[in-house]
């Protein structure tokens, strides 16, 4: 049989253009078809093998990581980790996929993931010089902000981009300083509030903790400019990780239009800051800790840093939104999630009382109304809340490139290598809800960070004693190593200033929850659907209270 000539075939699809429509159809359905079986009976296999090896007691030995299994090729498992609701993909995943496994490739928009779950090989690459984030910083930079990716590959290869969040965000007098242009920015919102008022509280939380926030790192004139950047700016929050991986306009053009309107918002703030501070921003080392123009050291320090990359107006407005996103789009949220849990009736009014007494000794003799910041940040109590929180409401999905093929250990054991030019990908939401890691994971215990409070929580709370013992590795809402976020010590100073504020200035009656329309309900508030990796959880539903000012304010 001879086989039909080029010639032939165009021939024959230009007299039955309906066939050929028809054939190619049915070539990606088999296409389709062939890799939804055999990645399922790959899976399966991986499955089985490792399950015989578990029955058998093995240990150690060379180990493959299972490829998640998908249906259509390069789109991978991209269709399954955009969910609709905000622990879909990750309840399936931990549902389906044995925690014990300790590593699972994916294919999230063509690039190969190794998601890492084992404690042991986590410890493992943080601790590696082989891990790098720049290439997944060019891209939040480019597709979540909208930076022009030339200006974003300058950017991110300047090494003061890496040296000014170490020189500004994790030295100690300067986190001081900031916390403390913070604590007073929001004393003032709270002076001037009404003397009692009845309020949905975490709405609350969120409009004066981020006006505060913002104010002290990018000054005053920002809200100015932009009076409505705080609306604005949470309307994004939950579309960040839809541009990070480039779902189409068509399908989620509220995510594009509006980060477009915050990037105008702030590059009109960055024109005019400019002009009244005469082309150069203050000095941040010999000038005042705050000035309102361009606010922190921290802020002015990336303002000269922008001038001396070259990057136009409407990068350095994309740069710094992501800035916003990663310090008060984080910090404020969970500030709220803290609140709740600790005025939260179920939870019992000694929770109050014990937090509210180690807050008080926290205040500083002098009357200025100021906590010791290192006193405040070591109660402990507080602080078990405050990790418990981050435990709970935590959903980041950290990537991370491998420079050169490295090696990890399992907890078992095991070893494998994820080769050079692929990326690590850890999930916050599948370590800190591994109940291979934590006992009753799915449930909020105000005590698990004490000595312990799992066990016996009233006696922990009679002599609390803080611990976050071998909870390096398991615990991971700051990442870690040399990757880690450097915006983690003003985050906690931030957050424990926040819920100390609130109650100390004000005396609290619980009203009742309301849901998503404000209306009275006996259902918890909940985390807002999202895209996995979105960030500390958006909340549906808020508790109403009334507020009280103290005279002491």
């Amino acid at each position: 049989m001879v086989a039909p000539t080029p010639r032939a075939i165009v021939a024959l699809v230009v007299q039955h253009p309906f066939l050929a429509v028809l054939g190619v159809i049915a070539s990606l359905g088999l296409w389709i078809n062939y890799t939804r079986f055999s990645t399922r009976r790959r899976f399966a296999s991986d499955l089985a093998r490792w399950h015989s090896r578990e029955e058998r007691g093995e240990k150690g030995g060379d180990f493959k990581p299972p490829q998640m299994p998908y249906t259509i090729p390069w789109i991978g498992n991209s269709i399954e980790f955009f969910g609709t609701g905000p622990m879909d993909f990750w309840a399936m995943f931990t549902t389906k996929f044995p925690a014990k496994m300790g590593m699972y490739r994916l294919i999230l928009g063509g690039d190969v993931m190794n998601l890492t779950m084992d404690q042991t090989a986590v410890r493992g690459l943080f601790n590696s010089k082989f891990i790098m984030r720049d290439e997944f910083v060019v891209d939040i930079l480019v597709r979540s902000f909208g930076m022009d990716r030339k200006h974003a590959i300058v950017f991110e290869s300047n090494k003061e981009v890496k040296r000014i969040p170490h020189e500004y965000l994790l030295n100690t007098d300067r986190v001081n300083e900031l916390t403390k242009k913070f604590s007073e920015v929001l004393r003032n919102q709270i002076r001037q509030s009404p003397a009692e008022q009845t309020v949905n509280l975490l709405e609350w939380v969120s409009q004066n903790m981020f006006f505060a926030s913002t104010t002290a790192l990018f000054g005053s004139g920002v809200f100015e400019m932009y009076p409505d950047l705080h609306d604005d700016f949470w309307k994004l929050t939950p579309s960040i990780v839809a541009l990070l991986m480039k779902v189409p306009k068509f399908w989620r053009p509220d995510g594009y239009i509006i980060r477009d309107r915050l990037v105008d918002g702030l590059a009109r703030w960055q024109d005019e800051m400019l002009k009244r501070s005469g082309g150069e921003p203050e000095d941040p080392i010999t000038g005042e800790s705050w000035e309102p123009i361009y606010g922190a050291r921290y802020s002015r320090a990336r303002q000269r840093m922008y001038a001396k990359c070259g990057v136009s107006t409407r990068s350095r407005a994309s740069a710094d939104l992501g800035i916003l996103f990663a310090l008060a789009g984080n910090a404020v949220p969970l500030t709220g999630w803290v609140l709740l849990h600790i005025l939260c009736p179920q939870n019992g009014e000694p929770l109050l009382r014990d937090i509210k007494a180690e807050v008080e000794a926290a205040l500083k003799p002098d009357g200025s109304g100021e906590f010791d910041a290192v006193k405040l940040c070591n109660s402990p109590q507080l602080l078990s809340v405050y990790h418990e929180a981050l435990r709970r409401y935590v959903d980041l999905v950290l990537a991370r490139n491998i420079t050169e093929d490295i090696t990890f250990t399992f907890d078992d054991g095991r070893k494998t290598t994820i080769k050079q030019g692929e990326m690590a990908m850890l999930s916050t939401n599948v370590s800190h809800h591994n109940p291979e890691s934590w006992q009753e994971p799915e449930k909020f215990c105000p005590y698990r960070f004490l000595q312990g409070g799992m066990d016996n929580p009233e006696e922990a709370a009679r002599c609390p004693v803080f611990s976050s013992q071998d909870s390096f590795g398991k615990l991971i809402p700051f990442g870690g190593g040399r990757t880690g976020c450097p915006g983690r010590k003003f985050a906690q100073q931030e957050i424990m200033a926040g819920v100390a504020m609130v109650l100390m200035s004000f005396d609290i009656d619980v009203i009742t929850y309301v849901d998503g329309e404000g209306k009275p309900t006996e259902e918890y508030p909940q985390g807002m659907s999202h895209y996995p990796g979105s960030g500390v959880l958006q909340r549906i539903g808020d508790v109403k209270v009334t507020l009280r000012r103290k005279h002491t304010a």
